[in-house]
């Protein structure tokens, strides 16, 4: 009976080190998932960012396309 007692308090003892590993792991991931949102928030507006330039730059080429057309009037 004391050799069952022993072998309850060994698994026991296993299970709370193991639940201890397991809270140390998921703190030590919390700080890596917030870089990991920051990193997604930060490509999402670089990709805004990107679309926004290419509106602009197709916008600027069609003005100096129309620049260019207008000055086209005042060449000999």
């Amino acid at each position: 009976m004391g050799e069952i007692l022993q072998s309850v308090q060994q698994v026991s003892g296993t299970v709370g080190e193991i639940s201890e590993s397991s809270t140390g792991q998921s703190d030590g991931l919390a700080p890596i998932n917030q870089a990991v949102r920051h990193l997604d928030d930060t490509t999402q507006q670089n990709a805004a960012v990107v679309d926004e330039t290419e509106v602009a730059a197709d916008s600027l080429q069609q003005q100096a396309r129309l620049l260019n057309d207008q000055l086209a009037t005042f060449r000999t």
